[in-house]
Parts: structure tokens; C-alpha cells; sequence
């Protein structure tokens, strides 16, 4: 009886090992973080073609959720996919106008509202914000092609050149 007892105190701390270390292998699912009501409300309205709606909801979320701003920069760009190029540029003034955004979200909505007006054959005023973006960086490769197809466009073939 003495040799049973010893072996199985010897195995409770093997048992208990390998439970753990089964245990600690698990693959552990992250609590899914649950999605905020506005977008859920916005797509609604995105997918029931309510745009002006869709936008104004998603500028409310992104007063309280100053990381939707990806969400707004996605709903800018399909506007100008679609040729609606108003709405396009009205969502991205908005998100210019919100003070949450930082320098790099700042140059992003710049560079989507030339992309706007480029669309929209508005020429000058694209020259002007990417040459704004390349005054603050110089080395941005976006804004500089962009810049150089607005001067093509123009027919500025030399300004083209010097831009690239």
C-alpha cells in the first residue's frame, strides 16, 4: 500500500502540470469588442440609399469615436468612385473641421479632397492643397504624383517633369 500512495503523490504534481500546460496551449478567443449603434445606424442608412443621413450619422460617431475616421475617409472615397463628388468633399471638409485629427490624419483628408477635385476637374484648387502638403512634406510620393497629374492635365509638361 506504501508503494501505491507514493506513486500517486509523485503523480498529483504531474497531473497538475500537464493540465496547466494544456490549459496555457488553449487558444484563447479575445472578447469581441461589440460594434458602436452609430455605425450600425449609418450602414442602414448607407444600404437604404439615405446618404446625407448615412453621412450625418457617421459625423456624429465620429465625434464620439475619433478612430472612425477611417470609416469616413472609406464613405468619402466611395462618393467620389460613384461621381458624387459633392458629397465626396463635403464629408472630407468635415473631417478636416474635427479637432481630434492629428498632422498624419490631417495630410490624408488633404490628399483625399485633392483626389476630389482632381475628379472633379477643378485643377487649381487641387494644385493648391498638394502643393500645401508637399510645402509641410516634401518627400510625400502621394502628393507628388498627384501633383504632376494635375499638371499634365493642365498640359504644364515641364512643371510635370520637375515634379516628378
Amino acid at each position: 500500500m506504501g508503494t501505491l500512495t507514493l506513486a500517486l503523490f509523485l503523480l498529483l504534481p504531474i497531473a497538475f502540470l500537464a493540465g496547466w500546460w494544456v490549459s496555457a496551449r488553449r487558444v484563447r478567443r479575445p472578447t469581441p469588442v461589440p460594434l458602436p449603434r452609430a455605425y450600425v445606424q449609418g450602414l442602414g442608412h448607407l444600404l437604404g440609399e439615405r446618404n446625407d443621413e448615412a453621412v450625418k450619422t457617421f459625423l456624429d460617431a465620429l465625434r464620439r469615436y475619433p478612430e472612425s475616421s477611417e470609416l469616413l475617409l472609406a464613405l468619402g472615397r466611395m462618393f467620389r468612385r460613384r461621381g458624387e463628388l459633392e458629397r465626396a468633399l463635403s464629408v472630407h471638409q468635415h473631417l478636416l473641421d474635427q479637432q481630434e485629427l492629428d498632422l498624419v490624419g490631417k495630410q490624408e483628408v488633404l490628399l483625399e479632397m485633392a483626389r476630389d477635385y482632381l475628379k472633379a476637374g477643378i485643377l487649381n484648387r487641387a494644385e493648391a492643397i498638394l502643393v500645401e502638403l508637399l510645402r509641410k512634406d516634401s518627400d510625400s510620393l502621394l502628393a507628388r504624383e498627384l501633383l504632376a497629374e494635375v499638371y499634365e492635365l493642365g498640359g504644364d509638361w515641364e512643371q510635370a517633369i520637375r515634379t516628378r
